[in-house]
């Protein structure tokens, strides 16, 4: 797997646009898909939201520093599975109960089916990124 790129103005405008996107799908989902299939969904696509926003993250934080696709997937899946089993306490229920637009962020429900998704979810967001970052072929050179 290739490493994430460095940030240019560009990038930013995808990286932008995509959890833009990704934010709309996933409300969609959330809203309009019920069972087990819109709860499957759901979860990768939180799970695609999160490894967009951790790259972002390092961006900012070590904007010169290479890391690699792969681990932003493996700090995603523990950043979500956190969350899942932060639900287990019932305090992301109670701050829901005081700021509504918290269950969006943060659920209320523990549901295990929702472990493997995210797993799924920032592997193909860590698939899609390193194959949209590599340099592109032309006639056998890199183009810079």
């Amino acid at each position: 797997m290739t490493s994430p790129p460095r940030p240019d103005a560009r990038r930013w405008l995808l990286l932008g646009g995509l959890v833009l996107a990704t934010l709309g799908l996933g409300l969609a989902v959330r809203f309009g898909l019920a069972g087990l299939a819109g709860d499957l969904l759901g979860g990768a696509l939180y799970a695609v939201l999160v490894f967009q926003l951790v790259t972002a993250a390092s961006w900012l934080i070590r904007p010169r520093a290479v890391s690699r696709w792969w681990r932003i997937a493996l700090l995603t899946a523990a950043l979500c599975w956190g969350v899942e089993l932060l639900q287990l306490t019932g305090l992301p229920e109670q701050w829901a109960a005081a700021f509504p637009p918290a269950r969006l962020v943060f659920g209320t429900t523990f549901s295990a089916p929702d472990l493997p998704a995210y797993v799924i979810g920032a592997a193909l967001a860590a698939v899609v990124a390193s194959r949209v970052a590599r340099p592109r072929q032309f006639g056998g050179v890199r183009a810079t």
